[in-house]
């Protein structure tokens, strides 16, 4: 790779030399060149920090990332706004939390009254072009707003869209340019080019796989099986494949801008939207948990014109203060009311103490979860449930002493953990809510228990308290644990086998509208074994109407054959309790709906 330091334009050097100017006036006096630099913002999908030789990974994979942080400056500790693509990349764009640009769903686009960075470059004169590769990333959810070119590819290689990318670049190099990049290349399915799975197949797992969903799941529901274990890292082979491939066609490109002296002006920032998990904490892929493995990302600002190479930044950052760290580098207006923050005397090396709290949100099957991360501490809200088994709830950790986050400090540290809620919950961004309860136990015996729930205002917060993920015949992703319909607004009807515990969370609006349960055993009515909040209060009848508070009397242990029922009050999103209500609704074609269930972002 040729040091693209030997080749700094002449106004450059002037800035160099008079480090006391501001890039605005340096460049002012200079009429051959662009007012600002160009930038090329590139996002890598599903990528993990840790897999960057630049954040410690040995295998050599990331060349070409790699240069761009050893002569740039690399962010040690960024984390993304939410594990998942939509929501963050929507944050990336408006500098919002989730909760805050509202886009949290799939069925969500981003609010539009939230103004989008690329709005602002385009205010400011660049010319500004879009190649993104997930329908996620859409016009149908408003990131094409600001753009002049806007392409779209769904599941596109990086080759694919680095041929575009330079072609685009070919008719704009005496253009100023905010181009953005995103590649999907190492999102599941986990299937680079041949050359590339050979190079970091594992050989002496045994297994032959290729990479696909089923593959995935078969390690969360086979755990910890040998097989199992032989399966995950050819896996994680995989996914370094399509990682060093993606590298490839970065470097394809960042030559291509060398070869056309594009890059002595153009600021590049590299980023990935969230992480993956492979097994650290029982689940695998992305989006329903908020470790580390999700939201710990890489973030890497090139332009060695204005900063120092090789510099790291230890202090926190979100991937919410690029769009205002951009604009306040290029001189730009600045963008309201927004969460993110300019870290731009971080990227100058000053040192300096931001004492703040960055968040992270997920929604996705499941109830809201958010994380807070202060200095080397870190909590994890999230009420009691379940996902393929595993349990989650609220959690403290120590990022310094326990950076895998083994051990729970929760208990341990109990005013820590409550300082940190109370700041968490002290933002407004969450609400309690009353939540209802329904759950079934383990039966002797499989039987048949169907149920009927309806209110008299409507249902606005809905989940399976533990959704077991498989796939199906085809492949694709699917819950197989009961099947239930959600259709009305008004009433939600299910039909479960008692060989499996589980249950239904739920709210209304207003808040104190009435629920009725109709419950049946074997298609019988057999109040006995309705149990409201505890065994020592049954139902006394199965056909009952609850409006009052049902208090849990000891653990939410339903009895083996029965329902237990009962409320409590949980936080969730202060802006975003109707759901999928909120904002704009977006329809999905068949044909999307089928795409990402392939993917395992939907199973119904």
């Amino acid at each position: 790779m040729t040091d693209p330091r030997r080749k700094i334009s002449t106004w450059a050097a002037a800035f160099l030399l008079l480090g006391g100017l501001t890039l605005g006036l340096t460049l002012s006096a200079c009429k051959t060149v662009n007012k600002h630099p160009n930038v090329l913002l590139i996002s890598v999908d599903t990528l993990r920090a840790d897999r960057l030789g630049c954040y410690g990974y040995n295998k050599h994979i990331t060349g070409m990332m790699d240069f761009w942080a050893q002569h740039g400056v690399r962010f040690e500790s960024a984390y993304a706004p939410s594990p998942w693509t939509l929501p963050s990349h929507a944050s990336v764009f408006t500098g919002l939390y989730p909760t805050e640009h509202l886009a949290i769903d799939e069925k969500i686009n981003i609010d539009k009254n939230a103004v989008m960075l690329t709005e602002q470059m385009k205010a400011a004169g660049f010319v500004t072009a879009a190649f993104v590769s997930h329908y996620y990333l859409g016009a149908e959810y408003g990131f094409d707003r600001g753009f002049k070119d806007f392409y779209i590819k769904p599941n596109a290689t990086a080759d694919e869209m680095v041929v575009k990318v330079t072609n685009w670049l070919k008719s704009h190099k005496k253009d100023n340019f905010f181009l953005f990049l995103h590649l999907f290349d190492p999102h599941s399915p986990y299937q680079p080019p041949a050359d590339y799975a050979r190079k970091h197949y594992p050989t002496d797992t045994g297994v032959f796989i290729s990479g696909t969903t089923k593959d995935i799941m078969s390690v969360v529901t086979d755990w910890p099986a040998p097989k199992s274990k032989n399966v995950l890292r050819a896996l994680s082979g995989l996914y370094d494949g399509e990682i060093d491939f993606t590298d490839k066609q970065l470097e394809v490109l960042f030559k291509f801008m060398q070869e056309n002296l594009l890059d002595q002006n153009t600021l590049v920032v590299l980023f990935s939207d969230h992480g993956e998990e492979f097994m650290e904490h029982g689940l695998m892929e992305h989006g329903f948990t908020l470790y580390q493995e999700q939201l710990h990302v890489p973030f890497i600002w090139y332009y060695p014109a204005a900063f120092q190479p090789g510099l790291v930044v230890q202090e926190p950052v979100s991937l919410i203060d690029l769009a205002p760290t951009l604009l306040e580098f290029l001189g730009l207006k600045p963008i309201n009311n927004i969460s993110g923050k300019s870290v731009l005397p971080l990227l100058r090396g000053q040192n300096v103490n931001l004492n703040r709290h960055l968040l992270a949100e997920t929604t996705r099957q499941g109830p809201d979860r958010v994380a807070l991360i202060k200095g080397r501490d870190k909590y994890i809200y999230s009420p009691k449930f379940r996902l393929n088994s595993r349990r989650f709830d609220e959690m403290l950790f120590n990022l310094e002493t326990d950076p895998g986050e083994l051990d729970d400090l929760r208990q341990k540290e109990k005013d820590l953990a409550e300082q940190l809620a109370g700041e968490l919950f002290s933002t407004g961004l969450y609400v309690q809510r009353r939540a209802w309860h329904i759950r079934w136990g383990n039966s002797a015996k499989m039987q048949r228990l169907k149920g009927m729930i309806n209110t008299d205002g409507k249902f606005i917060y809905i989940y399976k308290e533990n959704t077991i993920y498989s796939t199906d015949a085809q492949g694709l992703l699917t819950s197989l644990e009961f099947p239930w319909n959600k259709n009305d607004p008004r009433k939600i009807e299910f039909l479960a086998p008692s060989n499996m515990d589980n249950g239904i969370t739920m709210m209304t609006e207003p808040e104190t509208s009435p629920i009725s349960f109709h419950l049946l055993i074997e298609d019988k009515e057999q109040p006995d074994k309705i149990w409201l909040g505890g065994p020592h209060h049954r139902a006394e009848s199965a056909n009952l109407t609850l409006s009052e508070q049902v208090t849990l009397t000891g653990a939410p242990e339903p009895p083996p054959d029965g329902f237990l029922i009962w409320s409590e009050p949980i936080w969730v999103n202060s802006k975003q309790i109707l759901r999928a209500e909120v904002g704009d609704p977006i329809k999905l074609s068949p044909q999307v709906i089928e795409q990402l269930r392939s993917l395992g972002y939907l199973t119904q």
